[in-house]
Parts: C-alpha cells; structure tokens; sequence
C-alpha cells in the first residue's frame, strides 16, 4: 500500500485557511470526506476529535497524524494539509505542526490503518522531505515530492 496511491490531487490542500487546531482538523476531514454526506462528515469529524482527546497525533518534527475510525466506508481515506504558518498542536515534541495527514479508516479495518501509519511514520522521519514538502507552492507539487520519496525508500 503506497501512501501516494491513497492520496489523491484533490485531498491535498497548501495552504490551509485554519490556523488553529480544531479548525485545521475540520478542514482536512471536509477534504477527506468532500463528496460525502454531512451525516459522514460530522461523524468523522467527532471521530477525530474523540482521538485527539485521548493523545495528540502530533509525532513530532512539525508533523502530526490526525486519525480515527470511522462508522462507513470502504477502505483508507487521506487528505494532506500545508499549513502557512505553524499549529500549536501538542505535538510529542512540543513544537507546532505545519504538515497534516489526515487518515480515516473504516471501522474493523484496523490492520490496514495501522500499516499505513506505520509506513507514513517511517516516510516523515526523513527530514529532506519535510523540508521540501514545507516549500511546497502547491499540490502537485507535494504529491511530486512524496512521489519521489516513497519510490526510493519503499521501492
């Protein structure tokens, strides 16, 4: 499972209109959910804020990882979000969060989720990437970037 085969143009947005943390979730779950019916939408924004609550997805880096379960759905849905200027999060580390990956996964569907967190964990440790994803102008221009990186560390 390639994390650049789950996200597509449209789920991409640099720059984020939020700038807090709760907007900013709410704004990568209306990317991820766009097309959806607002019942979905409002569950899986509920959904990430549940999660949150627990522990901040933030992982450090100026990354963070908003995920959830969601009740509809079949298979993984990822949004990516640039923010302008940085996010206080909570981030594990304490510093604020310019770059977003939103990840809703149906329920009974944990092991894909899990995979996938774990390779895109793996992929944001690489602090060539983040720079150059935090210099992106645009969309594809992301996508290009995690293009390249996902095919030569994971093939």
């Amino acid at each position: 499972m390639r994390i650049i085969e789950l996200l597509q143009e449209d789920r991409v947005k640099v720059f984020l209109d939020q700038r807090g943390k709760d907007g900013v979730l709410g704004e990568l779950v209306d990317l991820a959910m766009a097309g959806r019916p607002e019942g979905e939408r409002a569950a899986a924004l509920r959904a990430v804020y549940e999660r949150e609550a627990v522990a901040s997805t933030g992982i450090g880096h100026g990354v963070a990882v908003p995920h959830a379960k969601i009740p509809n759905g079949d298979g993984l849905l990822v949004a990516f979000g640039l923010a302008r200027e940085p996010v206080s999060f909570d981030a594990i580390d304490g510093e604020p969060v310019r770059l977003f990956f939103l990840v809703l996964c149906p329920q009974g569907e944990a092991g894909l989720q899990l995979r996938f967190l774990a390779r895109l964990s793996r992929l944001m440790h690489n602090e060539s990437l983040r720079g150059r994803l935090v210099e992106c102008s645009g969309a594809s221009e992301a996508l290009d970037a995690l293009r390249e990186y996902e095919t030569h560390h994971f093939g």
